[in-house]
């Protein structure tokens, strides 16, 4: 049991298989140190995710090797292209251009600022006694924030903050790109093959239509035959076409989503997956019970706790905007005004203090810091949800890994009995104890069903490929990631 007190947190120290340790912090204390918390984790986020992979062991070993790239190596240069190249990742890029932006211009209050003006002029007295005369004036000033309540840190640490938030989004952008191209990827040879499934099955309503021509003519049958054949060939000669279409649209998405040529990428195209191997149980329960883990490596989650952070600043930012500020000052001015309002014209040096003092605001900064709360409530209850989010993504994704493998094991299963039946077909055919056209029949069932199996070798290297993006163990994404957070 753990007491609490109005105003007070527990804070856990230190556990055992027997007991916790706690002490108390005032709100603000606990808020202090949150912070430096969130920031020590940000700074060695990196060692844990390599950490958790070491102590995986095997674990991680067995889910890279089983990654579309290890069995697709034309995958391998399409996904590191669009690492650096693709419309996304330029995206990212410029929007993390515009935080820098964002971080200088808030950092900038912190630091000394100068200021000056100067201008030139004949003037005389307006009875025109005397002749015109020159007039210089001139004010330069350097300034400097001594004291604002916080408020110029916060500015600082928000600008920060707003520059990690983009870095975390293209971390996440990282991830989501290489799930993509892999899954695009896969797709394009399913339909590649999936046109040569329409071509050979067009060749055989083609020879099919011939023979049923060639019928009618010696008048051994009747033209339905015929008029059914040539609806059969139609509908083949249709099927081409939307197969080719399909594998061109794929085709183009997959080289919008890259930043790869079309015609680079149709090159790369192999003609099948090959056989793909499988997470045994025990791996796969080992890997998603890392929930803890995985929460660890989340850029999402990393994300959401910068968010809390901003909101914590900027409600400091408004709650110190109704105190004095004290400022330093000095400069160099000529024809400065006097305690008269007279100008004198001798040149000044000067340097001092000054203090500004925003009294009263109509409430205004108030209603900014309640804001400010409610976002860092929204954050905080976004973060919990994130996390159980997490959790069954990663029970999803198991249980997905569980039905991809059992329906690679029925359509490999079906492949090959496929198979074993085309070659006795083939020898039957050799021994011309076997049709052409059965034949034929036979090599179509045997690449219809290959289509069938390449979609379930796929749908399994997705799905690892989700685990381990989830894990945080996905090395085309993290390779990325670990080169920008060095």
């Amino acid at each position: 049991m753990v007491l609490t007190y109005p105003g007070w947190r527990p804070f856990c120290l230190a556990k055992s298989s027997k007991a916790f340790s706690f002490c108390y912090f005032s709100d603000s204390m606990f808020t202090k140190i949150s912070r430096i918390a969130r920031r020590f984790r940000s700074v060695f986020s990196v060692t844990t995710v390599f950490s958790f992979g070491a102590a995986l062991g095997y674990s991680t070993d067995s889910i890279a090797t089983l990654l579309p790239e290890n069995y697709l190596p034309q995958l391998s240069p399409i996904l590191n292209a669009a690492m650096t190249d693709s419309d996304a990742m330029r995206i990212r890029e410029l929007s993390e251009e515009l935080s820098l932006g964002t971080k200088t211009r808030m950092a900038a209050p912190s630091q000394f600022r100068a200021r000056g003006s100067a201008s030139y002029r004949k003037e005389r007295d307006v009875s025109g006694a005397d002749e015109f005369g020159d007039r210089l004036f001139y004010n330069f000033v350097l300034t400097k924030s001594i004291y604002h309540w916080g408020e110029v840190k916060a500015l600082r640490r928000r600008g920060e903050i707003a520059n990690e938030i983009e870095r975390l989004i293209s971390f996440g952008s990282y991830r989501s790109l290489a799930l993509d191209i892999r899954s695009a990827y896969m797709e394009l040879i399913a339909r590649d093959l999936e046109v040569k499934v329409a071509e050979s099955d067009l060749t055989l309503k083609e020879d099919l239509l011939e023979k049923e021509g060639t019928a009618v003519e010696g008048g051994i049958a009747s033209g339905d035959k015929l008029t059914l054949a040539q609806d059969q060939r139609d509908r083949s000669e249709l099927a081409v076409l939307e197969a080719k279409s399909a594998y061109e649209q794929q085709l183009l998405a997959l080289s919008i989503l890259t930043g790869v040529s079309e015609e680079l990428i149709r090159k790369s195209v192999p003609e099948t997956i090959p056989r793909v191997g499988v997470l045994d149980e025990d791996t796969i329960k080992q890997l998603t019970a890392s929930v803890e883990d995985a929460l660890i490596t989340s850029s999402n989650l990393k994300r959401l706790e910068q968010k809390v952070e901003d909101a914590e600043e900027e409600v400091a930012i408004f709650e110190s905007k109704l105190k004095p500020k004290l400022n330093f000052e000095s400069g160099l001015t000529q024809f400065d005004l006097d305690d008269r309002g007279v100008r004198r014209e001798e040149e000044l040096i000067y340097a001092g203090v000054s203090i500004s003092w925003s009294i009263w605001d109509g409430a205004e900064s108030r209603g900014f810091a309640r804001e400010a709360r409610s976002r860092r409530e929204l954050a905080r209850i976004q973060i919990d949800q994130a996390k159980r989010s997490l959790e069954a993504d990663l029970q999803n994704a198991r249980r997905a890994i569980e039905i991809a493998k059992l329906n690679l094991s029925i359509e490999e299963q079906f492949l090959e009995r496929g198979e074993g039946i085309l070659a006795s077909v083939k020898q039957k055919y050799e021994e011309n104890t076997m049709s052409k056209q059965g034949f034929e029949g036979a090599q179509r069932g045997v690449r219809k069903q290959e289509a069938k199996t390449i979609r379930a070798r796929a749908n399994y290297l997705n799905a690892v490929a989700q685990l381990a993006s989830l894990l945080g163990l996905d090395p085309a994404a993290m390779k990325y990631i670990a080169s920008r957070e060095a």
